[in-house]
């Protein structure tokens, strides 16, 4: 058990011991850095649907022109579907909160602006399309903490960016086996001698 300070500063693992003679089995600490986790597979971003032109994207991928067998042609359609999408994230959803937190900051400087000068037509049409944007920024920045965390029971206006990133980890820290021992008692930490063993295992098993 830790609680998030633990989880973000040390690695996740801990072997228990055999206790010997003692009452108490001795824990044995992993403090190494947590290894870089592999890319995951594709996973459609709900918040994406918050901004129109994303269909636009889909379907300008989806009509390519694609030749070959029928499966062939749809393999290929969602490979284009996903490479596009994923283009279009990273212009413009990735850094979200570094996009809110500037969407934020211009907002402020109109709205200082409009204070010094209440009655500026310009000034007034700016806050209200920048105001417009920053809630949408922030509602798409809410959806990707609320997907990434799997939790969906949060009030709409809830801001708790934080609580969804140590979520986040949390579930990460959870999901991911850091050792294994193999048929022959061998203790491994290796990534790939991992799967190979859960190969070995799972074979054994059938």
């Amino acid at each position: 058990m830790g609680n998030a300070a633990w989880f973000q500063n040390f690695g996740v693992a801990a072997t228990f011991l055999a206790p010997g003679v003692s009452d108490h089995s001795p824990a044995l600490l992993n403090l190494e850095s947590v290894v870089g986790k592999k890319s995951g597979s594709f996973k459609f971003f709900n918040g994406w649907l918050q901004d129109p032109r994303v269909l636009a994207v889909i379907k300008d991928a989806w009509e390519g022109d694609f030749r070959g067998t029928k499966m062939f042609q749809l393999v290929s359609k969602l490979k284009t579907v996903k490479r596009h999408l994923q283009g279009y994230h990273r212009s413009h959803f990735s850094n979200i909160s570094h996009r809110v937190s500037l969407a934020r900051e211009v907002l402020l400087k109109v709205q200082g602006d409009l204070n010094l000068h209440p009655r500026d037509d310009t000034l007034i049409e700016q806050e209200k399309t920048l105001l417009q944007s920053l809630l949408k920024l922030q509602g798409i920045e809410r959806s990707f903490f609320q997907q990434r965390a799997k939790i969906q029971y949060l009030q709409k206006h809830d801001e708790n960016t934080k609580f969804f990133q140590a979520k986040m980890r949390e579930n990460s820290l959870r999901n991911k086996v850091h050792c294994i021992s193999t048929m022959e008692g061998v203790r491994v930490e290796a990534d790939d001698d991992i799967g190979q063993a859960f190969v070995s295992l799972s074979g054994s098993v059938g």
